[in-house]
């Protein structure tokens, strides 16, 4: 016999018995071994047996049961019992080597059938067998667990299995539970920690910004795979469980379900009870418990949640939101150090805090501070900074030289014919899918070749740190120096003994880029160039001037509806709301009425160069589609007439389309013509500065500041024409700091870093001012709810310095639990209609075709031309005036000789402190969403994930 077969015996080879098989199929030994029958005997013997069934040898073995008088259960008992009760002690039972083989055989799995399908068979059996009338170890109308009852007295083979499974697997999971808890598993984080050698479990925003559910899952997955079982088979509404579960490559896990997925579900059970086994397992609930911070949770709700495991309190949030806080100046002061730049953006905070109940002590009041972020800057010569440098070429006082004509000259004018060309053809591509699908590889090209200057690497995310807000009022010279300073000195470590040379550039809206200026001006006397502020140079931010030009658009082309051509005109059938205030219009509501009103008028002047009342009819079939070459030809044609924007230009013959007149008016201009079109100059006008501001938006969300700098310098003409002197003077100042002051270096590092990416997305770059008004909003919330200063602990340490990260969590937690995103606000109706109403407004009334002397309403002025004239007039002198009195100053220290006399210089300065309303703060609700470019279009990145067209 094989001995590898369990029931092989060797035999005694002292003493071997002769073996004989009886009836029964048993082995018993006998004196001798009877003779070997030969094959002649066998051939000769009765006929042999047929082999026995399953049922015969079933029987054979039940019969040899009850012929020692035992029962199944017995034999199963004697087969598998491990101990033995002799003289009142429980003893071992001494297995013969067979036995223990057969044992060890059928539970090691080398025999079939497994073990399994005999517990399977044994379940399903038992479920078919009732219950004896006279069985009481099981209460009736219980289920078929009994946890109080001991097994060896629950007769019915169904609860007894069910009991005996379910304490096994309360043994498992508690084993699991131990597991689960220990440091390996990952799952320890602490609020903070002085224990360097814990340190790695010190919470920090890049554990919670790597945190995934799909990194949960596996972790349960692989530590505790009953307990997932367990609960998944709980939620699991089929009757079969499916364990092949996937994940997505995003981190997220798969959600079996749309709605309440019990997977993700499942999982945040998993991490609770992991929590109430040990507070030390607190990853996912102190990641939790900041989601509820970010979200503006109730204090209650961490008090309830803390208590049932889905949170830790709140408390443990503060002090995890204060320790990170410190951690980020800690962080800052170190790349500063390490010879890292930064850009600093600020802005004023204001809220008005009102009191529930008034008292002495507790009036409604205004609450206001100054908050900031640095933003960390890259691509650029560590020479840019040389302060030394910057203040050599200020001494200098190169723009004395400066001149509108150096300006004008400087101004690309082929390049604004290339761009106005390129926008007429992005608005019929985006009007007709059809074109937009053949030519929009074409398109982009042009635009590259023509258009993109030097842009930023479209998929660099920027690093920023928010900085703690104070309470100093940058509307006061004295505090703003005191802002600064708690900037600069206390948050990153910009110091008199750590300048070391070097700039820093320090950047703001309007108001703040002026407030700079004379900051600067006040402290030139000052001898170090610390004390004196010489190493801050200031940058003007982009969104806020954006915004005031779309102001200046809206305003200047409003007009009457008398003229069909005027935005009152537009506003009116496209039914957008009137303008409350002309000098600030709302963003959202100017961006959509200039929006439809130029791709109306664009339109239309297509329609007529086309000869066509239907763009997409025309372009229906293949055959009546014409090359790319073709429709820029067009559009280069009509674009022309944007090279001179004078409304005598358009004093032509009769029957001239807008897109035939090839304007060569020189200046000074003539007298305008009585055969002149109004409502066709003004229709020009307007597309010409639309189309201006649209540039900068797209440059804008396309990361390329050198694009947005050529329009700047454009609107250095409108702004001083148009009534925007402050504006103006800005670009002023930051053409001269370009031209002659920050040299080559500085220039390129501000260009490549004066906008910010923060998911480092194609086409999704914001302006540096816009973050930092979206930050003060959501500090001015929280401001409302706590009343306290924004130099209050809370406000500097827990909100500030987090204000970032808490915008980004809200959602990025509903991409974890695969939510779709959420828009916030009701739906747009389609803006076709709103096109189309106009288009066919501009149709009827003709506007763009040349109606000699229709003059229903007062000609638009031209901004630019007015400008010119203001800027010839005296105002560039008055600038330089001005403005060379901190060079003037600083020329003084470098003849080594205290300035003298500088009395009358100060007060110059100090009347730079009548401030227009021009430069004052908006505080009416929200700041507007980023803008963004899809296929040449602009959007407002108005949902959370998701881009709506104006």
């Amino acid at each position: 016999m094989d001995p590898s077969n369990p029931f092989y015996e060797p035999r005694d080879p002292e003493n071997r018995q002769s073996v004989r098989f009886n009836p029964s199929g048993w082995r018993e030994g006998e004196e001798q071994t009877p003779e070997r029958p030969t094959r002649s005997r066998l051939a000769t013997s009765s006929t042999r047996k047929s082999p026995r069934t399953d049922a015969n040898k079933l029987d054979a073995i039940l019969d040899t049961i009850d012929g020692v008088g035992w029962t199944v259960p017995r034999f199963l008992e004697k087969l598998l019992q491990l101990e033995e009760t002799k003289h009142g002690e429980s003893q071992p039972i001494q297995r013969s080597n067979r036995h223990q083989r057969v044992v060890n055989s059928m539970l090691s799995g080398q025999t079939k059938p497994y073990l399994g399908s005999i517990l399977d068979l044994l379940k399903r059996n038992a479920d078919n067998v009732g219950f004896l009338a006279s069985d009481t170890s099981i209460p009736p109308g219980t289920n078929m667990f009994a946890p109080n009852t001991p097994l060896t007295q629950i007769r019915n083979a169904t609860p007894a299995m069910t009991t005996w499974a379910i304490h096994l697997v309360g043994e498992t999971t508690h084993q699991e539970g131990e597991v689960m808890t220990e440091r390996s598993t990952g799952l320890h984080l602490r609020a903070k920690t002085s224990n360097e050698a814990r340190a790695h479990e010190r919470i920090t925003w890049d554990t919670i910004s790597t945190l995934s559910l799909k990194q949960l899952e596996e972790i349960t997955a692989e530590h505790a795979p009953a307990m997932s079982f367990i609960l998944k088979a709980y939620t699991q509404k089929s009757s079969s469980l499916d364990t092949s579960e996937t994940v997505q490559p995003n981190n997220c896990v798969v959600a079996v379900r749309s709605y309440r997925p019990q997977n993700i579900g499942c999982l945040n059970a998993m991490m609770a009870l992991t929590f109430l086994r040990s507070n030390r397992a607190s990853l996912y609930p102190l990641c939790r418990g900041i989601w509820l911070f970010a979200v503006k949770a109730p204090r209650t709700l961490f008090r309830v949640e803390s208590r049932i495991g889905q949170s830790v309190a709140y408390s443990t949030v503060y002090t995890a939101l204060r320790a990170m806080g410190r951690q980020k100046i800690d962080d800052l002061q170190k790349a500063i150090q390490s010879g890292k730049h930064f850009i600093t953006v600020s802005d004023n905070i204001q809220t008005y805090a009102k009191q529930r109940v008034r008292r002495i002590g507790r009036e409604n009041r205004m609450i206001t501070g100054l908050g900031a972020t640095a933003i960390e800057m890259e691509d650029y010569d560590p020479d840019a900074f040389n302060l030394e440098d910057i203040m050599e070429r200020q001494r200098k006082q190169e723009r004395k030289t400066l001149t509108a004509e150096m300006i004008l000259d400087d101004i690309d004018i082929d390049r604004l014919h290339h761009i106005a060309t390129a926008e007429f053809l992005e608005v019929l591509l985006a009007y007709v899918p059809r074109l937009s699908a053949l030519y929009r590889k074409d398109i982009n090209d042009y635009i590259k070749e023509h258009i993109t200057k030097n842009p930023i690497p479209e998929t660099r995310r920027t690093k920023i740190t928010p900085l703690a807000t104070n309470s100093a009022n940058e509307m006061h010279v004295q505090g703003l120096k005191e802002g600064i300073l708690d900037f600069a000195t206390t948050q990153m470590g910009i110091k008199d003994e750590t300048l070391n040379n070097t700039a820093s550039i320090w950047s703001g809206d309007g108001k703040t880029f002026n407030m700079f200026l004379l900051l600067k001006k006040l402290l030139s006397p000052e001898e170090s160039e610390f004390s004196s502020f010489r190493w801050l140079q200031p940058l003007l931010k982009l969104w806020h001037t954006k915004w005031t030009d779309l102001s200046r658009v809206v305003r200047t082309h409003w007009g009457t509806e008398d003229d069909p051509s005027s935005l009152a005109s537009v506003a009116s059938i496209a039914e957008c709301p009137k303008p409350t205030d002309l000098r600030k219009v709302d963003f959202y509501d100017g961006s959509h009425l200039v929006t439809v009103a130029l791709d109306a008028h664009i339109l239309s002047c297509w329609e007529l160069r086309l000869l066509t009342q239907d763009l997409n009819s025309l372009f229906k079939n293949d055959k009546d589609i014409p090359s790319f070459n073709v429709l820029l030809k067009h559009a280069q044609t009509s674009a022309t007439i944007f090279n001179h924007t004078s409304l005598q230009s358009v004093t032509l013959t009769e029957d001239v389309e807008m897109f035939e007149i090839l304007p060569e008016t020189p200046l000074p201009l003539p007298e305008i013509s009585p055969l002149a079109d109004t409502t066709l100059a003004n229709s020009i006008l307007f597309m010409q500065n639309a189309i201006w501001w649209r540039e900068v938006c797209k440059a804008i969300a396309q990361g390329d500041p050198a694009r947005v700098w050529e329009i700047l310098k454009v609107w250095t003409f409108t702004f001083s024409g148009s009534g925007n002197p402050y504006y103006s003077r800005f670009l002023l100042e930051m053409y001269c700091n370009f031209r002659w002051e920050y040299g080559d270096k500085l220039t390129h590092a501000i260009m490549m870093n004066w906008l910010v990416n923060l998911k480092g997305r194609k086409d999704q770059f914001i302006e540096g001012d816009l973050l930092q008004e979206h930050h003060n909003f959501w500090l001015e919330d929280m401001a409302q709810h706590k009343g306290n200063e924004f130099d209050a602990v809370f406000y500097r340490e827990v909100l500030a310095m987090n204000v970032n990260d808490f915008l980004n969590l809200k959602d990025e937690m509903e991409d974890q639990v695969t939510l779709k995103p959420r828009t916030k606000k009701h739906s747009d109706p389609h803006l076709d209609n709103e096109l189309r109403a106009v288009m066919e407004h501009f149709r009827t009334e003709e506007v763009h075709r040349y109606c000699p002397g229709r003059n229903k309403t007062d000609p638009v002025q031209d901004d630019f031309e007015e400008g010119m004239k203001k800027l010839n007039d005296g105002k560039i002198e008055d600038f330089i005036a001005k403005t060379t009195i901190t060079s003037s100053i600083l020329k003084m220290h470098s003849d080594l000789s205290r300035p003298t006399n500088i009395t009358p210089t100060l007060d110059a300065a100090m009347e730079e402190m009548d401030q227009s309303s021009e430069l004052q703060k908006d505080t009416n609700g929200p700041p507007p969403n980023a803008m963004l470019v899809i296929n040449g279009e602009i959007y407002i990145n108005d949902t959370l994930g998701e881009s709506v067209s104006f």
